[in-house]
């Protein structure tokens, strides 16, 4: 038995599903972050694809589009069951959705599907919040690492912690926040401050360990690195954070030993989901790639080949074992190797 992690990346979005086996036949599996343009069908579809009726936890990282669009639209038009969903620090969802409204009102152009996708989110848990729903819990800020879902698979101990953003970076945010607000009432907001509350998760599966950065970021990074006690990071995938962007890592945070990372697993597999928007393009050249191969990663860049970066069907399926043996391939479509 094993994990599957399965990273849907076009060139703009990004939607990753985990899945693991159940005793009795069938699939656990959870979902970090989807983007699905048109309404929620293709969500819908690729889990009825991998046969997941139920979702264990559902994590939206932060409030941008290319991590959020018909995220919630997929989960209800496919009706699966979600046990508990968790969203990005710093905002409460009521102050989020007001201030993302008047956003909105204020520069519809560029932000009123944002705010449309938020308020989706948080419509999709309530309020009132369902029975069967619990209320969706922000993450983030916390030196103690919490374990935010644990199970066993297949005999070996599953766990999700949240390792950021942390206090540093919500701060950020929540500055940017109450100072765009002008004296005339006017919102003078950076969107690019998203960022600084995403929230980037360690999973642990027996010794294999799995890092999905979300879009993180270096004020972040560093604090983490800082951290006494942070965990033994030997990650046998990671999802680089910020479409491989230069300020999605930090100085010597790849190579083994020296930095952020103490060590790795066994042929380790990095990937790597592209931003392409409006001139503007991520990973930009091939600086951050190289030095992610250097460290003894094989480097998977979704999104290529894909007509205008709009491909939904580019991904990389990777399976691992808890044993820490080399991950496995076993799936990818227009995916470029470096």
């Amino acid at each position: 038995m094993s994990l599957e992690v399965h990273i849907y990346g076009p060139g703009f979005g990004e939607t990753i599903f985990l899945r693991w086996p159940k005793a009795g036949g069938g699939w656990h599996g959870a979902l970090v972050d989807a983007h699905c343009p048109r309404g929620g069908e293709w969500l819908a579809g690729k889990l009825r694809e991998l046969e997941l009726t139920e979702l264990e936890f559902v994590v939206a990282t932060h409030p941008h589009l290319d991590h959020i669009r018909n995220f919630a639209a997929g989960l209800h038009r496919s009706e699966v069951s979600v046990a508990q969903g968790f969203y990005w620090p710093g905002l409460s969802a009521s102050y989020a959705l007001i201030f993302f409204g008047r956003l909105a009102d204020q520069n519809p152009e560029a932000h009123l599907e944002t705010a449309k996708m938020i308020r989706q989110w948080f419509g999709y848990w309530g309020p009132p919040f369902k029975k069967d729903r619990p209320a969706p819990r922000d993450l983030g800020g916390a030196s103690d690492f919490p374990v935010v879902y644990s199970t066993t698979a297949d005999g070996s101990p599953l766990r999700v912690k949240a390792i950021g953003p942390w206090l540093e970076g919500i701060n950020r945010f929540v500055k940017n926040v109450s100072t765009s607000i002008g004296r005339r009432g006017k919102i003078d907001y950076e969107h690019r401050e998203a960022n600084a509350v995403s929230i980037a998760l360690l999973i642990e599966y027996g010794d294999a360990q799995i890092v999905l950065g979300g879009d993180m970021e270096e004020v972040n990074w560093e604090a983490l690195q800082r951290e006494f006690h942070r965990p033994k990071f030997q990650p046998s995938l990671v999802k680089v954070s910020h479409h491989g962007s230069p300020n999605g890592r930090i100085n010597g945070m790849w190579p083994s030993g020296i930095g952020f990372f103490d060590g790795k697993g066994e042929k380790p597999i990095a990937v790597v989901t592209p931003w392409h928007q409006a001139g503007g393009k991520l990973p930009n050249g091939n600086a951050v790639l190289n030095e992610i191969r250097g460290a003894g990663f094989t480097v998977y860049v979704t999104g290529e080949g894909s007509p205008r970066y709009k491909d939904l069907e580019s991904h990389v399926s990777i399976r691992l074992n808890p044993d820490r043996t080399a991950p496995v391939v076993f799936d990818q479509f227009k995916v470029r190797t470096v």
